[in-house]
C-alpha cells in the first residue's frame, strides 16, 4: 500500500524507543524551561560571569537563557537533533552509544565550552544551551551512517559521516563568513571535499543492490527517515549560524556553536572508528 513505509517504520520506532528514553531527552528542556520561569536574580546567579567565574556556573549557565526567543530556538533545535539521533541509533541497535554521548554532551561539554568562551570571548556574561545543542547536531551525521549501514548496506564506508558533517560546516561558513568572494570560494571548496568523500564512501555499494531494496516499503521508510534527519541537521546549522549575529542587546556566540558542532562530531566519530577497529 502507498503508506506502508510510514506504518512499518513507525511501528519499529515505537518498539525500539521507550518512554524513559524520550523523557531523558525532554528532561534537559524541562530543566531549562523551569529555570527560565525563576526570578531574574536567580538566573543571573546561575550564569557564567566572565570577570568573576566560578566552576559550577560552567554547567548551570547552559540552562539559562536571555529571553523567550533564545530559549525556544535552542530547545526546538535540541529536541529535534536529540530525538532523531535517539531514533536512528535505537533502530540500528546502538542505543547505548546514544546514552554515552548524551551524558557527555549535557554534563561534560558545558565545562569545555565555557572554558573556551572564558578564554576567547570578551563579554560580561555567558548563558545558553546552544553549544550543547550544536554538539547534538554534530552527532547526527554519525547516527545517520550507523543507521544506513545497519539497515541499508554494510558496504557504506566510514567516510560517509565526514561528508555529511562537511556539508553542514560549509553551510555554516557561508552564513557567517566575511566577503562574498571568500564565502563562495570557501564554501565551494568544503562542498567539493564533501562530495568527493561521499563518492568514496558509497562507491562499493552495488547499484543493483540498492535498486532491489528501495522497492520495499520498509526500506523506503528508512531512506525517508535518513533524509528527514539530514534536513534537521542542515536546518539546525542554519538556525545556529544566522547571517545577522546581533540580537537584542547581545550577539550570537558563533565560537561556542562552532566548537560544539566540531567537538560533537569529532567525539562521536572517534568513538565510532575505535569501535569499528576493535570489531
Amino acid at each position: 500500500m502507498k503508506f506502508d513505509f510510514y506504518f512499518n517504520v513507525g511501528k519499529e520506532v515505537l518498539e525500539s524507543v521507550d518512554l524513559k528514553d524520550v523523557f531523558l531527552v525532554a528532561l534537559v528542556a524541562i530543566i531549562a524551561l523551569l529555570i527560565f520561569l525563576t526570578p531574574s536574580e536567580f538566573q543571573t546567579a546561575l550564569s557564567l560571569h566572565y570577570k568573576n567565574p566560578y566552576i559550577p556556573s560552567f554547567l548551570t549557565s547552559a540552562f539559562v537563557h536571555a529571553g523567550i526567543s533564545h530559549l525556544c530556538s535552542n530547545l526546538l533545535i535540541y529536541l529535534c537533533a536529540a530525538l532523531f539521533s535517539l531514533v536512528l541509533l535505537s533502530l540500528s541497535g546502538r542505543k547505548k552509544f546514544f546514552y554515552i554521548f548524551f551524558f557527555i554532551f549535557v554534563l561534560f561539554f558545558p565545562f569545555v565550552l565555557s572554558a573556551l568562551n572564558l578564554h576567547f570571548i570578551d563579554t560580561r556574561i555567558g548563558r545558553g544551551l546552544s553549544g550543547v545543542v550544536a554538539s547534538f547536531l554534530g552527532f547526527i551525521p554519525v547516527s545517520i551512517y550507523l543507521f544506513l549501514k545497519e539497515k541499508i548496506s554494510t558496504r557504506i564506508r566510514n567516510l560517509f559521516p565526514i561528508s555529511l558533517f562537511l556539508l553542514g560546516l560549509g553551510l555554516a561558513y557561508y552564513l557567517v563568513g566575511n566577503g562574498i568572494t571568500g564565502k563562495v570560494i570557501g564554501t565551494l571548496s568544503i562542498f567539493s571535499i564533501s562530495f568527493l568523500l561521499l563518492y568514496c564512501s558509497l562507491k562499493n555499494v552495488r547499484p543493483s543492490e540498492i535498486s532491489k531494496m528501495v522497492r520495499k516499503p520498509r526500506i523506503q521508510g528508512y531512506l525517508l527517515l535518513s533524509l528527514a534527519s539530514f534536513f534537521i541537521y542542515l536546518s539546525g546549522v542554519a538556525g545556529l549560524f544566522p547571517q545577522n549575529l546581533q540580537y537584542q542587546d547581545g550577539f550570537v556566540n558563533v565560537l561556542s556553536h562552532y566548537s560544539g558542532l566540531v567537538l560533537g562530531f569529532i567525539a562521536t566519530y572517534s568513538y565510532l572508528i575505535v569501535k569499528e577497529f576493535k570489531e
